[in-house]
């Protein structure tokens, strides 16, 4: 078998260029698809934040829950560089209970003793997840691709 020299650098040419254009991905891809990622975050909180039950308007604390349901960007690791959490509960829905503190959007979400659940944030979530899901992966693409272009 004859060695080509010439077919062999050819080849070698395309494989580095291909591993430039891949190492150009992540840092042209990750602001785009961070910004499809929040903003389909903020669809999935804004839906979450019609379907929680509020309060009468006599509490003191009436929206509070609503208004704790947030989106939050998290550390990034090997495995997900961009992470983006939506949150509800915290500070603002800490209940003193009869014998200790608690926070009412676990109660609202799962119920207690006293009270039915009342979801609100995982079935927005599992509701919305799959269509952000497909606007993410179609931000991706059309990234990628114009990389490759």
């Amino acid at each position: 078998m004859a060695f080509n020299l010439g077919k062999e650098l050819e080849v070698m040419y395309q494989v580095n260029r291909i591993k430039r254009n891949l190492n150009k991905i992540v840092d042209k891809v990750s602001g785009p698809v961070k910004e499809t990622m929040i903003s389909q975050a903020g669809l999935i909180a804004g839906e979450m934040k019609r379907v929680v039950s509020v309060g009468t308007s006599q509490d003191e604390r009436a929206g509070s829950l609503r208004d704790s349901i947030r989106v939050e960007e998290g550390e990034g690791n090997s495995k997900q560089a961009i992470v983006v959490k939506i949150k509800a509960g915290g500070r603002k829905t800490i209940n003193d209970g009869e014998s200790h503190a608690y926070d009412y959007a676990r109660a609202n979400e799962f119920g207690t003793t006293e009270m039915h659940a009342r979801p609100f944030f995982y079935p927005t979530y599992n509701a919305r997840k799959k269509d952000a899901r497909t606007a993410i992966r179609k931000r991706i693409k059309e990234e990628v691709f114009k990389v490759f272009d």
